[in-house]
């Protein structure tokens, strides 16, 4: 992260356990005199989180750490799973879920997740959230069948790893 005004300063990373609850630490840092700072946590999932830095003279509980603290950031963490992808002799037919497929629709099946869960994938540098809109895969131990426009978008014509996180269910 980046914060001139904690600049020279020991910090706090701290993530939000939820929407509505408060913050607890993650892990602590030095800020460089420019500014600058980095650090690892290993969470434990995958999905998206809220942080923030913020001094670590300030308690989390202090209302005034609330002017002190960075600008919240969202991160998403991906898990790696292997995806495949479907399309072609599909085309025209209803998914699982309701939706008319075609070579330009967006989506995921996946055995499991209800239809509509919001999926982030990640893949040669791009990101993107589509819905569940089928059920599958049953070939290659895949955990999401992409859509040929998903694949097409992510660059993965094939059986690969990719990022992935529920974002809802």
């Amino acid at each position: 992260g980046r914060s001139e005004q904690l600049a020279g300063r020991n910090v706090v990373i701290e993530r939000r356990r939820s929407r509505r609850s408060e913050w607890v630490p993650v892990a602590s840092i030095r800020v460089g005199d420019d500014g600058r700072f980095a650090t690892s946590w290993t969470p434990a999932k995958a999905g998206r989180h809220e942080l923030r830095a913020l001094p670590s003279t300030a308690s989390s509980a202090d209302s005034a750490s609330a002017t002190a603290a960075s600008s919240v950031k969202r991160v998403t963490v991906y898990r790696s799973v292997t995806s495949t992808w479907y399309g072609p002799g599909f085309y025209g037919n209803r998914t699982a879920c309701g939706q008319r497929m075609s070579r330009t629709i967006l989506g995921v099946a996946h055995r499991t997740l209800p239809c509509g869960s919001k999926v982030a994938l990640r893949a040669n540098g791009v990101s993107l959230v589509v819905p569940v809109i089928d059920r599958g895969p049953y070939a290659n131990g895949a955990t999401y069948d992409l859509t040929r426009a998903t694949a097409e978008r992510l660059g993965v014509m094939h059986t690969a790893q990719i990022g992935a996180a529920v974002l809802s269910r």
